[in-house]
C-alpha cells in the first residue's frame, strides 16, 4: 500500500448540521477542520466525495497537506493509516471532540483531542458502552 498523506480543504471545510451536531460545536458553526487520509491529492478527492464532501477540486487553493499538532496526535494514535475523513473544530483547545466520517457521510464521534503535561494534543478515543 502506499504512504497516505493528509489532506486539508482549509477554510473551505464547510461542514452540514450532522457533523456540526457530532462535534457538539454550536449552532452558528459551519466550517470545522476537514482532513482525509490518501495516498495523493488525486485520491483523496474520491475519498472526500465518498465520505459526504462532493464538490472538491485539486485545483482549490485551499486544498493542501495537511500538518500541526492535531494531525500529529491523530497519527501518533494510528488513525491515520488508512484512506478515511476525519473531522476537528477549527480552533483546536482541550478536549475537543473528533469525528470520523463513515461512508456515505455519516459521522461518527470517534473521541476528542486533549493536552498533555507539555501542551501538545493527544488524542482520547471515545469510550464504548
Amino acid at each position: 500500500m502506499a504512504r497516505m498523506k493528509v489532506f486539508s480543504l482549509g477554510v473551505h471545510g464547510f461542514i452540514g448540521n450532522d457533523v456540526r451536531d457530532a462535534l457538539g460545536a454550536p449552532s452558528h458553526i459551519r466550517q470545522a477542520r476537514v482532513l482525509a487520509v490518501a495516498p495523493t491529492k488525486a485520491a483523496a478527492v474520491h475519498v472526500y466525495a465518498e465520505h459526504g464532501f462532493r464538490g472538491v477540486r485539486p485545483s482549490d487553493s485551499e486544498f493542501r497537506v495537511a500538518m500541526g499538532n492535531d494531525v500529529d496526535a491523530l497519527a501518533e494514535a494510528g488513525l491515520l493509516n488508512e484512506p478515511g475523513v476525519w473531522v476537528l473544530p477549527s480552533a483546536i483547545g482541550g478536549g475537543d471532540t473528533v469525528v470520523r466520517m463513515q461512508p456515505g457521510g455519516a459521522p461518527q464521534r470517534a473521541g476528542r483531542l486533549d493536552r498533555d503535561g507539555r501542551n501538545r494534543a493527544v488524542f482520547v478515543p471515545e469510550e464504548q458502552p
